[in-house]
């Protein structure tokens, strides 16, 4: 049994549901039903879930958000398609194939650490990949492994990518050759799951105001 003690509104909603249930099964004996809340109140009774604590850490400074992530464990590209899948994750096929190609190098014990910018520091007419990436490049950041979206997407919720005030986190990397034309990796929260996703790297190519765009700061060897 866990150890994990139910909240007030927990209770009261085990409460509340105990009650209909003994009236439907027209149970009305005072000692057992003050027996059955007594369990309920000691939180004796009931297993309950643990939230699964989030492991994502991050800061805002001068409009920039910086994310330690956890550290690499050298997880290849379909190991990270069977690991995230089994979690729930939702992958699209292109997401598939750029994690299946040879360009995809997975780490071990890499902690990357992440400068996150914004789309809506851009005008609309200046949101395309060429000036975001030359952005990245007027602060000295990297371009960063493909591997960390993969880390990021396992390791932030899709509350947290909206705590943030994004849609999607494109990672700016080396694009990858998938099914003839170059992508990049993003996370992206929706309301039918939580996606990894690809999408077109091509110089001119347009992006919304929802999302944003992560490099690479140096990294540490855990």
């Amino acid at each position: 049994m866990s150890n994990n003690k139910l909240n007030p509104f927990e209770r009261l909603f085990k409460l509340q549901a105990t009650v209909g249930k003994l009236v439907l099964d027209g149970k009305r004996d005072p000692e057992l039903i003050a027996s059955i809340f007594q369990k309920i109140v000691d939180e004796n009774s009931f297993e309950t879930v643990a939230a699964t604590p989030t492991t994502a850490k991050w800061e805002v400074r001068d409009g920039v958000i910086y994310v330690t992530l956890p550290a690499s464990d050298g997880t290849t590209g379909q190991g990270w398609i069977k690991r995230l899948k089994s979690k729930g994750f939702r992958l699209s096929e292109y997401a598939e194939g750029l994690l299946q190609s040879s360009d995809f190098k997975p780490t071990t014990g890499i902690v990357h650490r992440l400068a996150i910018l914004s789309a809506k520091f851009w005008s609309d007419s200046e949101r395309i990949t060429r000036t975001i990436r030359a952005e990245g490049k007027k602060r000295k950041w990297n371009e960063l492994n493909p591997e960390a979206i993969c880390i990021l997407r396992e390791n932030f919720s899709d509350e947290d990518l909206e705590k943030m005030g994004f849609w999607y986190i494109v990672g700016i990397h080396e694009p990858i050759e998938v099914y003839g034309g170059p992508h990049f990796l993003y996370a992206y929260r929706r309301d039918d799951g939580r996606w990894l996703l690809t999408y077109w790297a091509y110089p001119d190519h347009y992006w919304q105001d929802g999302s944003a765009f992560a490099w690479s700061l140096p990294q540490v060897q855990s």
